[in-house]
Order: structure tokens, then sequence, then C-alpha cells
């Protein structure tokens, strides 16, 4: 029995486990993936597709607040000042077959400009904006254009402090609403490369909102009850993040934990992750070093996430755990999958993985 037999034994526990998830449309991609999940310690969750539905849709268009405008002048229902070239611009980032949020533009915006832009930059999760030029045959929508992250885009320098003052505080207040937030700016300056063209103004603020799941509360409520924290890290902003994270039940005081602030050094981030549980605008290598870092105290980690920027920390996390809809290279480098991206599955495949 001991040891051949004990080994057949396990090998035969992990696979019936297995068998008894797959009709709860939980996917094991290794076997000992069930076992681990009796170990883990500490959950880290991505907001996109795990607190929330995944995916998002639009919300509103406004134009960006002016100096001499208070703070809720864009939240009175009225309809927004923006012209027929953003409209187009957006228009087409939505058509783009590579986009992420901006899908949610497709249905509302549709007159893509009628010529192909000269130069073009992709988003990307380390830079936080993405990038248009069309030439002067293009009309309304010609010049530079700029969509992303909103302080990624706001520079003071060129708006002057009241400006740009006024621009943030009316992302603050979307944000702190629960909404995602981008910025569309523009400028005559052409694009050379991957570089941030200079001179960028704003010209429209675009919203969109997320459905949080139903269930997400009470399956956070169950592994609190289980003695298993919860650590919410996210690349959107920390204001739209803490909102999210209050509304499933989670105290945060303030925002949340703003990931651009992040030590490098692997202790002193240990230090934050011990008194921090909810993080925004967190790069992907960013979300590696964390797992790493609560690795690190002893911590046995499992990571949830859909995108390509969660794959890093979900393989360096000792249980990755993908949602049905994410990308086929997080699912590739998961141990586990949810099938039809239910969070509320978790706790049955706790109760498989004690037993």
């Amino acid at each position: 029995m001991i040891p051949q037999g004990l080994a057949l034994m396990t090998t035969i526990a992990f696979a019936v486990a297995a068998l008894k998830l797959a009709p709860q449309e939980v996917l094991i991609q290794e076997q000992p993936a069930v076992e681990v999940l009796a170990r883990v310690d500490t959950v880290c969750l991505d907001k996109t597709g795990t607190l929330t539905e995944g995916g998002v849709r639009f919300d509103r268009l406004t134009a960006p607040a002016s100096a001499d405008a208070s703070p809720d002048a864009h939240d009175d229902g009225a309809p927004a000042e923006v012209g027929d070239g953003p409209r187009a611009v957006l228009a087409w980032f939505g058509a783009d077959p590579d986009v992420n949020p901006t899908a949610a533009l497709r249905e509302p915006f549709t007159a893509v400009p009628a010529v192909d832009p000269v130069a073009q930059v992709a988003f990307s999760s380390a830079r936080r904006w993405s990038a248009v030029a069309f030439g002067p045959e293009a009309g309304a929508a010609a010049g530079t254009w700029l969509l992303g992250a909103p302080e990624a885009l706001v520079d003071e320098r060129l708006l002057g402090p009241d400006a740009a003052q006024a621009v943030r505080a009316q992302v603050h207040a979307d944000a702190d609403a629960g909404r995602r937030v981008l910025l569309l700016a523009r400028t005559d300056e052409p694009l050379i490369g991957e570089a941030l063209p200079a001179g960028g103004v704003p010209v429209a603020v675009v919203t969109f909102r997320e459905n949080v799941r139903p269930d997400a509360a009470e399956t956070l409520d169950y592994f609190h009850a289980q003695g298993v924290r919860t650590v919410v890290i996210s690349g959107d902003s920390p204001r739209t993040v803490a909102a999210v994270a209050r509304e499933v039940g989670l105290e945060v005081a303030g925002q949340a934990y703003d990931g651009r602030t992040l030590p490098d050094e692997p202790g002193e981030l240990a230090d934050v992750m011990a008194e921090h549980s909810v993080f925004g605008r967190v790069s992907p290598d960013q979300k590696k070093a964390m797992v790493q870092a609560l690795q690190s105290r002893g911590h046995v980690v499992a990571m949830t996430g859909d995108g390509v920027n969660d794959a890093l920390a979900l393989k360096t996390a000792d249980l990755g755990i993908a949602m049905g809809n994410a990308a086929p290279a997080t699912k590739a480098v998961s141990r586990m999958v949810l099938l039809d991206g239910r969070f509320d599955r978790l706790p049955r495949v706790l109760g498989e993985a004690a037993r």
C-alpha cells in the first residue's frame, strides 16, 4: 500500500474530483489543482471578469469640463457637445478588431472615417493609451487622436493648472461612481513610433459601465469565513476599483492603492501587500511581482483573471484560475478554468479540495 498504493489512490482521488467538478463547468487542467485550492490562504482577484461580468457597455460621451465649470456640471443630464470629428474617430476605435473595452463603441458610433489612417499605435497596458492619425482628407477627423487613461493624457503644462484640475475632477466623479473612464485627446503632432505625441488637448470623456456579478459578494463572504484573504488587483483607475470593491462588500478607505506608486524592492512590496487589499492601475509585470511578494511571506496564492495581462500572474501563482471567456494565452497557463465564467463555482471547488 505504501508507497505504490498511495500514489494510485491519490491519482484516483484527483481524477474523481475532476470528474465531479466537470458537470459544474469547472475544467481541471492539472490534476493536483483541486488539492492546491484547499491550501490557498490568499486569492488575488482581477476586477474585470471576476467581480464584474466581463466586458463593458457604453455609458455616455461628454465634453471635457472647463476651468470655470463645477466638477458636477457634466452630470446634469444635458447632451454632450462633442463634434462629428471625435465621434468618427471613436467609431474607428470601436471598429478596430484589436480593441478591448472600446469594442463597446461599435454600437453607438458607426460613422467611421471614409479614409484609412496614416499611422496608428495599438493599445498597451504599460502605456495605457492607443492612437490613430488621419490625413487632411479625413475632414473633421483629421489629426492625431489619443484614446486612453486620463492620467496618461492630461498635460497640465499644456492646459494650465485650472483646466487640468477641472478635467481631473470630472474624471474622478465618474470613477467614484464605478464607471470606467477613457479620455479622447487630439493633437496636430504626428505619430512617431510608439512615443506619446506632444500637445494633446482633451476633446471628449468616454465612460463605460460594468455589471457586478450578483454572486460576487456571497462568494467573497464564503472565502472570508474559511479564513481565505481576498486581494483585488486591477489595471483600472484606483477610484473605479474602490467603487466596485465597496459594491461587493469589501471595506476600502478612500480609493484603492495606486499601482504606479508600488515599490520595486520585493521586501517593501511585501509590506504594502500585507497592509492593503485593493489595488488599481497595476501593470502586468506588477501583478506577477505582487503574487511573488505574497509567496515570499509564506502565503499560498491563487490568482483569477481573464485578460492577456493576467497571464504572467496566473502562471506565477500556486493556482491560476482562468474565466471561461479568458484569452487563449491566459487559459493555456492556468491550472483551472471556470468554463461558464461563474465566480460562485469556487466554493464548490474548495469543498471538493478539502475532501
